[in-house]
């Protein structure tokens, strides 16, 4: 029997890639889960050198210089910063995730492994729920299911597991629909993931998914589609979705998380929103009046939960993306950080009319994570600058596409 080495090779780097990007979850309360990202990225570049051989080289691509550009304005508040630390800190933060990324960045943009790197985002959030579920035990999550009672943070924050699972759930659906080679196996997954979600309780993961799933169906195989039809299919996607949401509802293991939707739209509709919407508001009107006093660098990136320590007595981020990097670095760092989303999707816009498979799941998570970043913290996280390269080598991928259709005309 013929071992094919390179297909040997790719398998192994894919392997180690969802180990990483599961780390980023499983071991996120660890100080030592900084060395695991090391190691792995260091074994990935090895493993590259091999399967590529003399032709072996490192790529740098527009990513590296948006996510160096934020690094630096990190560096930069740290000059006005209210504690030089904490900005230093995500400095080094950043650097580190250029050096530990670029081995990731250099395989993965090596022809066309789209495909792949939304796999390991797939498997990797399949392996976070079914820790989850392992950690906390099957039959402690159904009794919590089963009692409405949300389960608690422990090896991670239960909302970042909702999310990591609500993503595997969109991209699963999604190769669903627009794959010809279907994997029924690893639809299975989908069942506990799914579990763990409700189990959570966690609103951004359900709006996540709800929304993601929604424009799966919508942008799926509508390259050619003409515009009455598409919006025939919102109207349909909308009637449906309403009809879903009503059902599941009324049963019980969707209780917790319908309760605190409730609260959510009574906190959007000026109601008490239960005491984690109200303090939310709290954190954001603080983040807010701390950005008016300092419009320009803000108060160090990194910073604001001192803020919040120092008004509310709880120290925690402002659970507010754009209010986080409005107060911790200003304007300054507000538009460096979404100068990243911002030629995203120009570049999107700009080859919406080359056919390619990631091309539509990219865009779908990239809308999502701009809605979802109004009620959570993305700036510090590594997964954050894992989906900018997957959105960044897919850009890659159209504009290799839009420059071969200009050669054959």
């Amino acid at each position: 029997m013929t071992i094919n080495i390179n297909r040997f090779l790719e398998n192994i780097i894919n392997i180690c890639t969802i180990f990483l990007f599961s780390s980023f979850f499983i071991f996120e309360s660890y100080a030592w889960g900084r060395y695991i990202l090391v190691g792995i990225s260091a074994l990935i570049f090895l493993l590259y050198v091999i399967y590529k051989g003399p032709e072996a080289k490192i790529y740098i691509g527009q990513w590296h210089l948006f996510v160096f550009m934020f690094g630096i304005v990190c560096l930069l508040t740290a000059l006005v910063s209210i504690r030089y630390s904490d900005s230093i800190g995500k400095f080094k933060f950043i650097i580190q995730i250029l050096l530990c990324f670029t081995p990731l960045y250099t395989y993965y943009g090596d022809g066309d492994k789209i495909g792949d790197l939304l796999n390991v985002i797939k498997w990797a959030g399949y392996i976070v729920a079914i820790y989850s579920m392992s950690f906390y035990g099957i039959d402690f999550v159904l009794n919590m299911l089963k009692s409405s009672i949300r389960l608690e943070n422990s090896y991670a924050n239960v909302n970042v597991i909702g999310q990591i699972s609500a993503i595997a759930i969109i991209i699963q659906v999604y190769q669903l629909l627009n794959l010809k080679k279907k994997s029924i196996v690893s639809c299975l997954f989908m069942i506990p993931t799914l579990l763990m979600i409700l189990a959570t309780q966690s609103r951004k993961a359900f709006i996540l998914l709800i929304m993601g799933l929604f424009l799966v169906y919508i942008m799926s195989n509508d390259s050619h589609k003409k515009a009455i039809k598409i919006v025939l299919k919102i109207i349909l996607a909308t009637i449906i979705l309403i009809i879903i949401i009503k059902s599941i509802s009324k049963f019980s293991i969707f209780a917790g998380i319908d309760e605190r939707m409730r609260y959510l739209l009574d906190s959007l509709n000026g109601k008490d929103g239960g005491n984690s919407a109200n303090l939310r508001k709290q954190l954001v009107a603080v983040g807010w009046n701390t950005f008016l006093q300092y419009p320009f660098l803000g108060i160090g990136i990194g910073c604001p939960h001192v803020i919040a320590l120092q008004k509310l007595s709880f120290d925690a981020y402002l659970h507010n993306n754009y209010i986080e990097l409005l107060c911790g670095g200003g304007v300054i760092g507000f538009l460096t950080f979404y100068s990243i989303y911002l030629y995203l999707i120009k570049k999107f816009w700009d080859f919406r009319e080359i056919n390619h498979y990631g091309k539509n799941i990219c865009v779908i998570l990239l809308a999502s994570f701009l809605v979802l970043e109004w009620g959570k913290v993305s700036c510090y996280s590594k997964e954050t600058y894992f989906y900018f390269m997957l959105f960044f080598l897919e850009i890659k991928q159209l504009k290799c596409r839009w420059y071969n259709d200009k050669k054959v005309y």
